[in-house]
């Protein structure tokens, strides 16, 4: 069983087209790294904070900072 990716250059507010882009295509998952400047008060940035609480299928964050 394989996996297909995706993957597309938009211009815009990142989390909008990111949510747009999930609404007009046949996405299963959203797959994100985030940096939150700090990690223990923060987990997320602000464009990983908004596609996770407004994204309309289910979004997997990876932290990125070591």
């Amino acid at each position: 069983m394989g996996s297909e990716v995706s993957t597309a250059i938009r211009e815009g507010k990142p989390a909008e087209e990111i949510i747009a882009y999930v609404e007009e295509t046949n996405v299963d998952l959203v797959t994100m790294a985030t940096r939150g400047d700090d990690y223990t008060e923060n987990m997320l940035g602000s464009t990983a904070q908004e596609v996770v609480t407004n994204c309309p299928k289910p979004v997997l964050t990876v932290n990125v900072d070591e």
